[in-house]
């Protein structure tokens, strides 16, 4: 009885190589050739799609795309597989919601064992706190959903998990290493800057909220859900301001 799923884009000799690294797991290892094919795939999650780019009929940011539209509420987690991967292609393939990047030639086994920490990811429990309110945002842990206002923000889920681990932790500073230990499961294996580039991110989507994220230098990054107690919204402010000038 398979309890997760793992599929592997465009690489047969690798699907080949990990049959032996999961023959004892509960995992249903499966082989698509193309990304129309992977994604044309019904699985139960939890799912782990490993992505060898190039694929042979789409880029690695329109797969990371389609994906994310056509799986929103229970995104699979990717770990993209590449041999000439830049800072910029590191940075675009997070922002598009890939969970881990390798770049080649890096041991079969290695990625065996990166495919078994998302999995078990996959799998974690529940956080203990299933909403997280400060002032115009809510973060619904859950619906993976957050709002201001009341209107749903797009994020991506990397976005999502350590905006929530975050909020999970409000008060509490964690440094950059115990976010990609945490929230991205190989704290060794990836640039503290991946941490800045998800915070930078999140800032500018949350706007005029993104002061609940405090950079407290030296140290890392802390939640807090006082900042926005009481706080008027970007659009209520120009309103207010409005007024004033019309009185």
């Amino acid at each position: 009885m398979f309890s997760s799923c793992c599929c592997v884009i465009g690489d047969a000799a690798l699907h080949a190589g990990l049959v032996p690294e999961f023959a004892s797991e509960p995992v249903l290892l499966r082989f698509a050739a193309t990304g129309r094919e992977a994604l044309a795939l019904v699985v139960d999650p939890p799912v782990v799609f490993v992505l060898a780019s190039p694929l042979p009929d789409m880029g690695t940011s329109e797969f990371l795309r389609r994906m994310r539209e056509g799986t929103r509420g229970s995104e699979p987690l990717v770990l993209v597989l590449g041999r000439e991967i830049d800072e910029i292609d590191r940075i675009v393939a997070f922002e598009l919601g890939a969970d881990d990047l390798v770049q080649q030639p890096v041991p079969r086994r290695e990625i065996a064992l990166r495919i078994k920490a998302l999995l078990r990811r996959s799998k974690a429990p529940a956080p203990s706190l299933d909403t997280v309110t400060a002032g115009r945002l809510r973060i619904d842990v859950p619906q993976h959903t957050v709002t201001l206002d009341g209107t749903p923000l797009d994020l991506t889920a990397m976005e999502f998990r350590l905006l929530a681990h975050l909020a999970r932790h409000g008060g509490l500073v964690l440094s950059r290493a115990r976010l990609l230990d945490e929230v991205w499961n190989h704290p060794d294996s990836l640039d503290r800057r991946t941490v800045d580039t998800h915070i930078k991110r999140l800032r500018e989507k949350l706007g005029d909220a993104s002061r609940v994220l405090e950079t407290v230098r030296g140290f890392g990054y802390r939640f807090r859900a006082d900042a926005l107690e009481g706080g008027a919204s970007a659009t209520e402010r120009s309103h207010e301001r409005a007024h004033s000038v019309r009185g």
